[in-house]
């Protein structure tokens, strides 16, 4: 389904993505969070994961700073936590680098 074009007709306590979000180019990202909006209950919560912004390698999508997530995000939600985490896919190695796999 797009998600711009959701018509699911129903409302959800939790929404996890781990693969949307990051997919679209910057214009398109304030419009995700309104849509997400609109599908959450009041008083639910998003759970986003998408790849850090130090991630190198050039394969893979859009690369996302803390600050973009706040940016997006602010005006509609109350932005509890934004954490470092590491994605432990088996699929390829090394795995994907996130916020907590980089040196400070």
């Amino acid at each position: 389904m797009d998600i711009f074009k959701s018509d699911l007709g129903r409302y959800f306590d939790i929404i996890f993505d781990r693969g949307c979000y990051y997919v679209f180019p910057d214009e398109r990202r304030a419009e995700y969070a309104e849509v997400v909006a609109r599908l959450l209950k009041q008083g639910g919560y998003l759970l986003l994961k998408c790849f850090s912004y130090r991630e190198k390698r050039p394969e893979g999508p859009y690369r996302i700073a803390p600050d973009e997530i706040q940016v997006n995000f602010e005006e509609l939600y109350e932005v509890v936590s934004i954490g470092e985490t590491v994605f432990q896919g088996g699929r390829r190695e090394p795995l994907p680098l996130c916020f907590s796999d980089i040196p400070k």
